[in-house]
């Protein structure tokens, strides 16, 4: 149970630091600022180039789950390792704070109305 105040948030995103563009610079930098807040702040992204299934960054847990393939297999099965991923978990986090409108959504969507998580 979280103490009063201090929320756990997941942060999901299909691409993750190292990977550089607008949504993951920003991204990175609301997980530095929510950890001055926040009991806890975690990513779930998929894994790509070979980079490792976990990694703690600058305070925060980075957490890469399955992704291959290209386009829409891709991110069909982002969003199913996901899910998969946030429901064995679904007990560390209190907020999914979801970053771009794709197949991942869909997955927190699921979380919503299977475990009552916000989003």
């Amino acid at each position: 149970m979280t103490r009063p105040g201090k929320l756990r948030i997941c942060m999901l995103i299909a691409r993750f630091h190292p990977i550089s563009g607008g949504t993951e610079i920003q991204a990175h930098r609301l997980a530095l600022r929510l950890l001055l807040l926040c009991e806890e702040v975690f990513i779930v992204t998929a894994k790509v180039n070979g980079l490792p299934k976990f990694e703690d960054a600058a305070g925060f847990k980075v957490y890469r789950t399955a992704a291959f393939g290209r386009g829409i297999i891709s991110s069909f099965v982002f969003f199913i390792s996901s899910f998969i991923f946030l429901s064995r978990r679904r007990k560390s986090y209190d907020i999914i704070h979801v970053h771009l409108v794709s197949g991942h959504a869909f997955s927190a969507i699921l979380l919503k109305l299977f475990f009552g998580k916000k989003i």
